[in-house]
């Protein structure tokens, strides 16, 4: 259960984008949010401290117009550690972060402090892409690509309050490099027996042989995906993530929004 909900904004209408799906969310799971936005911690920005309140003050009533339940809070400091400290005292059931926002140093995207946010933190992250939101407020076609571990399937749960909520169709999927002997059919026994697990969710399963992060990409495509699930386990970086590189090139090239949940910090 989706129980809060932490949105950092950093001013640009394209972090903002995320609001709506923000919004559905935490109506549709009666969450609370929490509207954060880092700024420098000299007091020569006082003035950017006040346009970042007013900035969120409006969002905030907008929100509770909508009938969401939000509070504001304004961080001093390198903004992915801010919105790190932010969440270890608000302990949020997800983290939602724009993955494009401002441009030139402040920008919001993978490789920076997006990037830094996923590597670090400890709870679920929504990433939306807000040139892929294009003011949608919900998720129809949810994929999730799962490498056969207890580590993978962990994200499932969450998946299926997302798949709910929004009455979104589930696929999931297993890639081989080159399938071995009765690895295929296991994969697929597996897959099957996750299927049947989710509750009050359309789903189905989908496998495929060749480049595994080539596949993924290639089905979020084909099946028009909007929300890409999946579990990473690593340690300091990317290289070590589900499916080693795999996950890796899907984060940083797949077009949609993506839903990560990650098993070891460290």
């Amino acid at each position: 259960m989706i129980e809060r909900i932490l949105l950092p904004l950093d001013g640009s209408e394209l972090s903002d984008r995320a609001i709506p799906i923000v919004s559905a969310i935490a109506k549709g799971e009666r969450a609370q949010v929490l509207l954060v936005r880092a700024v420098p911690g000299e007091p020569a920005h006082d003035a950017e401290v006040a346009a970042a309140g007013q900035h969120l003050e409006a969002r905030r009533k907008a929100l509770a117009t909508a009938g969401v339940e939000t509070k504001t809070r304004i961080v001093r400091g390198e903004a992915a550690a801010s919105v790190l400290e932010a969440a270890a005292s608000f302990d949020p059931s997800l983290i939602v972060l724009a993955t494009h926002g401002q441009t030139g140093e402040k920008r919001w995207i993978r490789g920076s402090v997006a990037e830094r946010i996923l590597e670090r933190s400890r709870f679920p992250l929504l990433l939306t892409n807000p040139f892929a939101l294009a003011g949608a407020r919900k998720f129809e076609k949810i994929l999730v690509p799962l490498d056969g571990s207890s580590d993978a399937a962990s994200v499932l749960p969450l998946v299926e309050d997302v798949a709910r909520l929004f009455d979104a169709e589930v696929t999931l999927f297993h890639g081989f490099e080159v399938p071995e002997g009765d690895a295929a059919a296991e994969a697929r026994r597996l897959l099957e027996h996750h299927r049947r697990s989710l509750s009050g969710v359309k789903a189905k399963i989908a496998t495929a042989s060749g480049p595994v992060a080539a596949s993924i990409l290639d089905l979020v495509e084909r099946e028009k995906v909007d929300l890409l699930a999946l579990t990473t386990h690593g340690r300091s970086g990317t290289s070590r993530w589900l499916y080693g590189s795999v996950a890796d090139i899907v984060l940083h090239h797949a077009p949609v929004c993506m839903l990560v949940k990650r098993t070891a910090i460290g």
